[in-house]
């Protein structure tokens, strides 16, 4: 330690080694790892909430996509109604007979 570093302020944990940090009392290092096993603890959860979110996430465009597709389906046997009946107007169009003019 440094040697303008008494005893009692060693016992108090005040003197660095030498610019490095003050070692921590018992009572100081037992707070930090409970800090560190809370952080610990709480990553651990923000990750399973993550993969949860994620999870849901993954099952509401699933859901989305199968609308879509659906909607896709619908469209297009919409579509091919449509051009059958126009084809098949203008066919009875073609077919039917011209009214003579006035």
């Amino acid at each position: 330690g440094s040697p303008d570093c008494s005893k009692g302020d060693a016992a108090l944990g005040l003197c660095g080694d030498d610019g490095g940090d003050a070692p921590l009392s018992d009572a100081q290092q037992g707070l930090k790892d409970k800090e560190q096993k809370v952080a610990e603890q709480l990553t651990k959860q923000e990750k399973a909430s993550d993969a949860e979110r994620a999870k849901v996430e993954a099952e509401i465009n699933k859901e989305r996509l199968a609308k879509a597709q659906n909607l896709m389906h619908r469209l297009s046997s919409t579509d091919s109604l449509i051009n059958q009946l126009v084809h098949h107007t203008m066919k009875v169009a073609g077919m039917a007979p011209h009214t003579p003019d006035p």
